[in-house]
């Protein structure tokens, strides 16, 4: 029961953001060990004003997306990939458009002995710059913050698309020892097109060596060092070291952070736990962060998820981080930016499922010229199970951003979508 409420909060997240995708698993695979799967989902979407515009106008949207996998596993060994994407047909007050929805591909390979593994993985995905959430932009840690402000801005015209890449190993040693090392190497990178020249291409090339030493059997210390080199030469070195106990249902330790960037070294000292029970598990952390030349922030996350019954499930996730601009007169500041989530899933009966969700971000800045902003989301869907592999579902969600500067926008969405799972043993 509780897979299938984790399938229900997933199917619920997917109707409300576009995404229908689920993952493979090894355990399906078959006495082969291979398996083929296929996810069709055809949507039908109406909202007042998708883009978040102050003066936004309705859009009508028919979708087909599809998800493509296939894996093969053996003893010790496993591939996957997968291929996505979809076509979506607009109607609306601007034009009548049909694009290509985020194709994706992805692989992931691994390799597991009782002494070492290792892990190769990479992936590229196309998206329409335009599409692009600000809840998703904020959280994303990998944006630049010039790049950050003008998308958040608007400033970028609707042709413009952002695609992503990255390729990695990393390779874990002396996993049956008290003392292991994993080396790790992998470059990402971002390109843009029809953006007008607003926005930077950018590659990273990163490479990390990770140590973990056993001091007893519940006490483990470990360290983890980065060094990424950058297209624009705004190069990082980043150094983690921690410390934690095992307890029976729990964990307790002590992370320290050290950043050497382009706006000067950054320091985090965070206090990190869990606790586990047979119905869920609460983590998180709370500690400082402390900017060159700037005043201590408070930082944390805390995650949560639960089972609440046999037939309800709920997730939580609350963080708060602290990062370095630069304002209008190229003066450091810092943005502090706290999001906030939350699912809900409920077994009504044994075809009609209920998911819940909501999120909100709010930011805050220092910077001359910045004013606040807040960004929401809270959605609905009910799904029924029509047979083993085919699903409708119903959903509904509405979104909002309010500024300092008055340029407040919502929009509500509702939607409608038949979606097929198909899994096949080869």
């Amino acid at each position: 029961m509780a897979m299938a409420l984790s399938r229900s909060i997933c199917l619920g997240a997917s109707v409300l953001t576009g995404v229908m995708a689920q993952p493979v698993l090894a355990q399906d695979a078959g006495p082969t060990g291979r398996l083929l799967t296929l996810d069709t989902t055809y949507g039908l979407q109406a909202s007042d004003n998708p883009d978040l515009d102050t003066d936004g106008n309705a859009r009508f949207d028919a979708t087909a997306r599809f998800r493509l996998g296939m894996l093969t596993a053996t003893e010790g060994q496993s591939f996957q990939a997968a291929l996505d994407g979809g076509l979506r047909l607009s109607a609306g007050a601007d034009a009548d458009t049909s694009d290509l929805v985020d194709p994706a591909l992805s692989f992931a390979y691994e390799r597991q002995t009782r002494s070492a593994a290792l892990e190769i993985d990479g992936n590229l995905r196309r998206s329409e710059v335009s599409s692009l959430s600000p809840l998703d932009l904020l959280l994303d840690e990998d944006l630049s913050d010039e790049d950050l402000e003008d998308l958040l801005d608007g400033t970028v015209s609707d042709e413009a698309t952002r695609l992503t890449f990255s390729l990695g190993a990393s390779l874990e040693t002396r996993r049956d020892h008290p003392f292991g090392v994993t080396y790790s190497l992998g470059v990402s990178g971002v390109r843009y097109s029809g953006d007008n020249n607003t926005f930077d291409d950018d590659t990273r090339l990163t490479g990390g060596i990770d140590m973990r030493l056993d001091l007893t059997e519940t006490i483990q210390a470990t360290s983890n060092l980065r060094y990424v080199l950058r297209e624009d030469e705004e190069n990082e070195t980043r150094l983690n070291l921690a410390i934690g106990q095992r307890f029976a249902t729990s964990r307790l330790g002590l992370r320290l952070g050290l950043t050497d960037q382009a706006t000067g070294l950054r320091g985090d000292l965070a206090l990190t736990g869990a606790i586990d029970r047979p119905t869920g598990r609460l983590s998180g952390e709370i500690g400082v962060s402390l900017e060159e030349g700037g005043d201590p922030g408070l930082i944390g996350s805390a995650r949560a998820a639960f089972d609440l019954s046999d037939v309800s499930a709920v997730t939580f996730d609350l963080s708060r981080r602290v990062t370095q601009i630069e304002d209008a007169n190229d003066n450091p500041a810092l943005r502090t930016v706290t999001a906030l989530s939350g699912t809900y899933a409920q077994q009504l009966t044994r075809s009609w499922q209920l998911g819940l969700d909501t999120r909100y971000v709010i930011t805050r800045s220092d910077a001359a010229g910045e004013g606040d902003e807040d960004f929401g989301q809270i959605g609905a869907s009910l799904s029924r199970a029509l047979t083993r592999d085919w699903a409708l579902t119903m959903g509904a969600s509405h979104r909002f951003e309010k500024d300092d500067d008055g340029s407040d926008a919502s929009g509500t969405a509702v939607s409608l979508s038949l979606s097929r799972s198909f899994q096949q043993a080869f």
